[in-house]
């Protein structure tokens, strides 16, 4: 799922202050800081989730003759090739 840089920065937002408010945590920095740090961590995942996800439709056109001739089941090769692409790429799903 795409997020709008405007709902991550919102997440973020809601995070940073549900974590102080039941004293989770004890930031050193200002709560707009952090604000900007978690935002800036969450876009950089979905970019790479992102990635992850292209790398994926990608290797599955190698498979697409197979799949139309109903020799391999596309969503569990889909899921197969995702999970070893994520693995390649240190990636966590």
């Amino acid at each position: 799922m795409r997020l709008k840089k405007s709902d991550i920065e919102r997440l973020a937002t809601h995070l940073v202050t549900s974590l102080i408010t039941r004293q989770l945590i004890q930031p050193k920095l200002e709560t707009r800081k952090l604000t900007e740090i978690l935002s800036d961590v969450l876009t950089k995942n979905m970019e790479a989730e992102q990635a992850v996800e292209d790398e994926t439709r990608r290797l599955m056109e190698q498979y697409r003759t197979q799949i139309n001739a109903g020799q391999a089941d596309s969503q569990r090769l889909y899921m197969m090739i995702k999970r070893q692409v994520a693995k390649d790429k240190k990636f966590i799903l």
